[in-house]
């Protein structure tokens, strides 16, 4: 009974009071001081922050006196580190003189101590309104006290071999981070204030009076290797996280996705459709659509795309819904908490080069092939011009494309003419060649044909040049070629012609001896 009652102590004060740092006094051994904590952490950028109890806070993440919830004040009776901000303590929150996740880690052991007139404790048995499982909605392991994240391109997690891109390939990137175990310990936070000692709060009636007020904010930030650009034409989309809006900023030369919590219409929630929103809330991904590898970019080296993500809930518990409207809580069962989170690289996702000190960094690991380059693709076709006609040999060029830089026609050169000389009948074979960014080339040969001029009579210009000696020259020629219908050539034909004429004569003269011997 000591240890259940310790148990529930704890709780009460961890949970129902406060989510943010106090003093770094007091802790459990392990955690830095504060430059310690900052100079140690590589896998996401913090800085010493005097308005944060315990001085640390994530860089470029919503300030708490910048959240809607900024006229509520903070509780402070507890101390309670979040999660991911240490480099060697793997715990969400700590307690002075306890191990928190034996507190956190144990919700069967929160019984009712059946404290007079509180309605949440009956036959000295814990209440479960939102019919949480154990085994799934709760904290079990310490491993949960952690958020994890991880880089995808094409996706490929690149976890088992460093991954090959090309120049000019597009590279679809996927940025998530599980949020399942948030869910987790808002769920073990809510549990102790309905099962524990805590009559003043709002969670009455077995915890289903209640309101929340609420305002978070994720901030992906990326760190993208020289030669490795983001289009204005790329497309940013989120999922996984309703609700948000989304801006795309520049912070210190680096990418930033911001996501911020649209407020409710009504400006609360009760706690059914709070703890029913964190049920849903799973994996949240980033996606851009469309970087490009440069012809700028180191080639056959490895390169590494890195990435930081963080994040915070701030929240008013109040079983006022006035209070919870105008977010100033004052009542006594007001509380206001706020988490945050930097968020380790995922195992599953890790890369097989990322160096072993840095195991926490959420990165992807690559190389640019550069022997992977194809080659452009130049067709030109052929032609046939008339003597003395004008021919532009680029005409010639149908079209010279590239996989990697797209339209290269207008790169296309002449290197060889053949000897094209457009008064001299004759065929001349021309060349043609583009080079792409990367410097692959390919040729194309064209064949020009330069023909004697075609007249309207179809007669060439030689034709008519004959034409014209043979009527200038007096001596006549015999008629060459072949009789029509006969197959008898001219030379042979004239050779025939007198026998058969001189046979005609000397029939008639026979005919005519006849008769007068008659």
């Amino acid at each position: 009974m000591k240890k259940t009652n310790k148990i529930i102590s704890s709780l009460a004060a961890l949970l129902v009071s406060t989510s943010v740092f106090s003093s770094m006094k007091g802790y459990a051994s392990g955690v830095p001081d504060t430059d310690t904590a900052v100079a140690e952490n590589y896998w996401a950028e913090i800085e010493k922050d005097n308005s944060i109890y315990g001085g640390v806070y994530p860089k470029y993440l919503m300030k708490l006196q910048d959240s809607v919830l900024k006229n509520s004040q903070l509780s402070v009776t507890a101390n309670s580190p979040s999660t991911g901000i240490y480099k060697n303590v793997n715990t969400l929150t700590y307690m002075r003189g306890v191990d928190i996740f034996d507190e956190l880690s144990q919700p069967e052991l929160i019984e009712s101590i059946n404290p007079s007139g509180d309605p949440n404790f009956q036959d000295g048995k814990y209440h479960n309104p939102f019919n949480f499982d154990f085994a799934t909605d709760f904290i079990r392991t310490r491993d949960q006290l952690n958020v994890y994240g991880d880089i995808a391109v094409n996706g490929n997690t690149q976890n088992n071999a460093v991954a090959t891109h090309k120049v000019g390939e597009k590279l679809n990137l996927d940025f998530s981070v599980d949020l399942s175990n948030f869910s987790k310990w808002q769920n073990i936070r809510f549990w102790g204030n309905i099962n524990g000692p805590s009559a003043r709060m709002e969670w009455k009636t077995n915890g289903t009076e209640g309101y929340r007020a609420t305002d978070a904010e994720l901030l992906f930030i990326l760190n993208i290797p020289q030669g490795i650009s983001v289009p204005d034409t790329a497309q940013i989309s989120v999922t996984g996280l309703p609700n948000f809006s989304v801006k795309k900023e520049i912070i210190d030369g680096k990418i930033a996705i911001r996501l911020r919590k649209i407020q409710e219409t009504k400006g609360y929630m009760t706690a059914q459709e709070y703890y029913a929103l964190l049920k849903q809330i799973k994996k949240v991904t980033v996606s851009i659509n469309g970087l490009l590898v440069g012809d700028t970019v180191a080639t056959n080296k490895n390169l590494s795309i890195t990435g930081s993500i963080v994040g915070v809930q701030d929240e008013l518990s109040t079983d006022s819904k006035t209070i919870a409207i105008n977010k100033n809580g004052s009542g006594p069962n007001d509380a206001r908490a706020a988490y945050f989170f930097a968020a380790k690289q995922s195992s599953a996702g890790r890369d097989s080069a990322v160096a072993t000190d840095k195991q926490n960094l959420i990165s992807y690991t690559f190389k640019v092939d550069k022997s992977a380059n194809e080659a452009p693709v130049l067709k030109a076709k052929d032609a046939t011009i008339n003597k003395g006609e004008n021919l532009d040999l680029m005409s010639l060029v149908v079209s010279a494309t590239d996989k990697e830089d797209g339209d290269l026609t207008k790169k296309v050169k002449l290197v060889d003419n053949g000897g094209f000389d457009k008064d001299k009948v004759g065929k001349y074979i021309v060349t043609f060649k583009v080079t792409d960014k990367d410097g692959a080339s390919t040729t194309a040969k064209s064949t020009v044909t330069v023909i004697e001029k075609v007249n309207n009579d179809g007669n060439n210009n030689n034709n008519n040049d004959n034409n014209n000696n043979n009527g200038n020259n007096n001596e006549e020629k015999p008629f060459k070629g072949k009789l029509s219908n006969t197959g008898i050539s001219t030379d042979k034909g004239l050779y025939y012609g007198a026998w058969f004429g001189l046979l005609v004569v000397l029939g008639v003269l026979t005919l005519r001896k006849w008769k007068k011997e008659d």
